[in-house]
């Protein structure tokens, strides 16, 4: 009896350090801005940030100074959309009926969590030639794996060029990311 349990103790210390091992662990000043349980992805954002949605999609922004923000989504794969290229055409008509849009880059090829993506950068400006116009500049990432287009954007007010002053916190936040 002794022996039947001690060996059941060991199995489940076994079976508890393998599963120790599977988890993801969060890097060093960084916290979640999704919830492993519910997506199949982990997003960590530096701790300072404020995590705003962590459902089915991720969100979390700067500060309360600073609305510099990151998203990710996750489309599930259809006829209509099947690969990058029909991916991108809705994405791209989408935004195009939000404002004017000017492409700086278009479906440039990128990696994340050693998965060939495509990316693409561009400005939009809303209610263009009103008092309330106001453009942001975008970058967003498509890494289609697991049936799913799975979409990173970053998102920063034109104002005071926030976007390049927070690039590189947005590439350690797209280096740590990973799919799970």
């Amino acid at each position: 009896l002794s022996f039947a349990l001690a060996m059941m103790l060991m199995l489940t210390l076994a079976l508890s350090m393998v599963s120790c091992d599977e988890e993801t662990e969060v890097p060093d000043g960084m916290k979640y801005a999704c919830n492993p349980d519910i997506v199949d992805y982990s997003l960590f954002v530096p701790e300072s940030w404020i995590v705003d949605i962590t459902t089915g999609s991720s969100m979390a922004h700067v500060s309360e100074s600073d609305f510099s923000s990151v998203q990710v989504a996750q489309w599930n794969l259809t006829n209509e959309i099947k690969d990058f290229d029909t991916w991108w055409k809705d994405y791209k008509s989408s935004i195009e009926k939000l404002g004017a849009v000017e492409y700086v880059t278009e479906l440039e090829n990128t990696v994340v969590d050693q998965i060939a993506s495509k990316k693409c950068e561009y400005k939009l400006t809303m209610n263009k030639d009103t008092a309330n116009e106001r453009t942001y500049s975008y970058m967003v990432i498509c890494t289609i794996t697991k049936g799913s287009a799975y979409v990173f954007l970053y998102t920063s007010l034109e104002d005071g060029d926030l976007y390049k002053t927070n690039m590189p916190v947005i590439e350690e936040i797209l280096k740590e990311f990973k799919f799970n």
